[in-house]
């Protein structure tokens, strides 16, 4: 289930016609169900290639699956002409790749070019919005720029963007989406991002999260009780929680982490001893051993949570062992999942299990609006300030909950469908392509 291994060596030339995809996240259960969601789908369309993922992250952080014949996955390559060279000297590689340098370029970085130029086409992972002013992250649009500049077919693969309003993010962001054969985005507010940016074409559309069109089996979930020591006759809720360095910026500090840690404590408190469930507690993030960097784990939040539940026998962490697919199969059985990060909100819509969204990003609030349940969400702003908000939401999952559920049932059919919004504008694309090229000869 969960795949801590040796990377693949770095392919390098190798004359076989291959699909790239760059930017992939690691250490999180949501990117990594969203991007084996996009590998599936991509080694369905496209039978016969070889897909070669490129992480957005350098060094050892596991791969989102395991490698085969047809998938390899590679640690993120720094772009530079040596390995000790200043960051600065990113754009400098680019402009020499861009002015046809490009045998003067050895080692990982040389291999990665190598591999971009025999690919068909390039695809950017399912991401939040590394391409804006939140994150600001230079190293992911360099990674873009890389496959413009070898003059590949670039597409934006159900991808948060925006906002865009630094000089630096707005020109950089504005150059790589005027050149993408077709750029998908995850929500509304990333398309009017896209939309104000004024591009000289139309090749953009909206989609939904990558991870909602790939199917889960869920036959190995009594297994998966059985190794957590739960049993499926007690009411079983699932819980995601978020540390405060992910909370708006009104709020990030550890004041508030601490009147929420309280918050959830208490009504977990209440659910345990009132009502006798277990508390499965699913991470979404998760780090190698030995890393201490909180930004990668849940697990600081997780313990305040814990340390603070009266009956322990019924708060159990599911351990990283289980990966995003077990997570899921899990889900199926709870009655609900008490979810503050987006991709467990997910993962209950799959499983047609109502959550309770506490959102943090208008990420969450659109899918819950998308599902029609927008009266099971609720934003962390006024969690910290009612934490007891979500036990009504939990009152109102008790009195309806069949009634939620066959709305999650009536709305999942056409969002799986455009979930695949990506895949089908690629297949779109290079069929198009194709037959322009057999019709010119």
């Amino acid at each position: 289930m969960f795949y801590r291994k040796k990377w693949a060596k770095l392919p390098g030339k190798t004359g076989q016609k291959n699909i790239c995809i760059l930017n992939q996240h690691t250490c999180n259960r949501g990117d990594e169900a969203a991007g084996r969601a996009v590998i599936e789908s991509l080694l369905d369309k496209f039978p016969g290639r070889v897909i070669h993922v490129y992480y957005r992250s350098p060094g050892s952080r596991t791969p989102i699956w395991e490698d085969t014949d047809r998938v390899r996955h590679f640690p993120g390559v720094e772009l530079r002409l040596k390995p000790r060279s200043l960051r600065e000297l990113d754009l400098l590689s680019l402009l020499l790749l861009a002015l046809g340098f490009r045998k003067e370029f050895k080692g990982d970085f040389g291999a990665m070019v190598a591999s971009i130029r025999n690919a068909e086409f390039v695809v950017n992972a399912p991401t939040g919005p590394n391409m804006g002013d939140r994150y600001r992250d230079f190293k992911y649009m360099a990674n873009l720029l890389l496959a413009i500049i070898l003059k590949k077919r670039l597409y934006i693969y159900g991808s948060s963007v925006g906002p865009f309003k630094s000089m630096a993010v707005r020109v950089a962001s504005k150059f790589i989406l005027n050149r993408v054969q077709w750029a998908c985005l995850r929500e509304e507010l990333s398309y009017r991002h896209v939309q104000e940016l004024g591009l000289n074409h139309q090749r953009y559309s909206q989609s939904i999260d990558a991870a909602i069109q790939r199917d889960i089996a869920t036959d190995e979930t009594p297994e998966l009780l059985r190794q957590l020591g739960v049993s499926a006759d007690n009411r079983l809720i699932g819980f995601t929680p978020l540390a405060h360095y992910w909370y708006p910026k009104q709020i990030r500090n550890p004041e508030t982490e601490d009147l929420i840690v309280e918050g959830l404590a208490s009504i977990l408190n209440t659910l345990i001893e009132r009502d006798r469930v277990t508390v499965v507690v699913l991470p979404q993030l998760h780090n190698l051993e030995g890393s201490d960097n909180p930004l990668l784990s849940d697990r600081k939040i997780i313990e305040a949570v814990q340390t603070r539940i009266r009956d322990r026998d019924r708060f159990i962490v599911v351990p990283d062992s289980f990966d995003s697919d077990a997570q899921q199969k899990l889900v199926c059985s709870f009655f609900t999942v008490i979810g503050m990060r987006y991709h467990s909100i997910i993962f209950a819509a799959k499983l047609k299990v109502p959550p309770i969204a506490i959102t943090y990003e208008h990420k969450a609030e659109g899918f819950m609006q998308a599902l029609q349940l927008e009266q099971l969400a609720i934003p962390i702003t006024k969690f910290a300030g009612n934490p007891d908000s979500a036990l009504s939401i939990y009152s109102q999952i008790e009195q309806s909950r069949q009634t939620f559920v066959e709305r999650i049932t009536q709305q999942l059919p056409g969002l799986q469908r455009k979930s695949q919004e990506g895949t089908r504008q690629i297949v779109d694309q290079e069929t198009r392509l194709e037959s322009n090229v057999h019709g010119n000869r």
